[in-house]
């Protein structure tokens, strides 16, 4: 064998140990519900339903990771309350979490990431606290009770980034709100894709409110089909740049145009 083969014959057996070692260290999780105890690294190893209980998977701990593997956690839609629900710092990522009044909730210090979040009666994605990051997660099909919220940020200096928020509208005259952001400042809302197949009345694709909620920068994000684009309301401020619209009906109110918003 010679060298480069070596090498690489090399690289393969360390990845295929490195895999081994991550799986070994992962506590499974096989059924719901499910209460996380302990800081440390938790997967799914199935496909999981909900039947009763108020929440799928419960963190009681911070520092958890938890690592879905592509599977799907599963409620019944308003009995279900709670997929993924955490008041602490929590990493989520890699699976489906469908049905369920709130999908995935962390607090400060959270990361979710890599989720897809469908068919929620009230919010897929919450982040209560300073310094999250909530990216690259589709939540889309929401079948709410009253309102619906796509991904929710309550603190400062949260990153909501590169997501995608689709067909999220209220039940009769209820709202519906793509990203919504209160008591919460510094925060950069960035990359995202909020959009509705039609126009529907009464959405929000982007809205910052409270007066705590200073100094948000929102930045090349794509919004379409939507009654208001990006929204500043209660005292709240921002800033604008390279945003993009289409089908919205009220583009921008409030905040400050830094160029590139169309």
């Amino acid at each position: 064998m010679n060298r480069i083969g070596y090498m690489a014959t090399m690289v393969l057996f360390l990845l295929v140990a490195m895999v081994a070692v991550a799986s070994a260290a992962c506590t499974a999780i096989d059924h719901i519900p499910y209460t996380i105890q302990k800081s440390g690294s938790y997967c799914l190893t199935k496909d999981l339903t909900l039947k009763d209980g108020a929440a799928a998977i419960l963190v009681d701990a911070e520092k958890a990771v938890i690592d879905l593997g592509g599977h799907r956690l599963s409620g019944t839609g308003e009995d279900a309350g709670y997929g993924i629900r955490s008041d602490k710092g929590v990493i989520v990522r890699n699976g489906t979490v469908a049905g369920f009044y709130f999908g995935v909730t962390g607090g400060a210090g959270s990361m979710i990431e890599n989720l897809r979040v469908e068919n929620s009666t009230r919010t897929g994605i919450l982040v209560n606290g300073d310094g999250s990051l909530v990216r690259n997660n589709t939540v889309t099909d929401a079948r709410p009770i009253f309102e619906a919220y796509g991904i929710v940020a309550m603190g400062a200096q949260n990153r909501i980034l590169d997501n995608t928020i689709t067909e999220i509208k209220g039940a009769a005259s209820g709202r519906g709100f793509g990203i919504r952001v209160y008591t919460a400042g510094e925060n950069v809302i960035q990359g995202n894709r909020v959009a509705n197949t039609a126009l529907i009345p009464n959405t929000f694709g982007i809205l910052i409110a409270g007066p705590e909620s200073q100094k948000n920068a929102v930045t090349t994000n794509t919004i379409a089909n939507m009654e208001k684009g990006v929204v500043y309301e209660r005292g709240s401020d921002g800033t604008n740049r390279g945003n993009r619209t289409s089908g919205v009906t009220h583009r921008y109110i409030g905040g400050n145009d830094d160029g590139g918003n169309e």
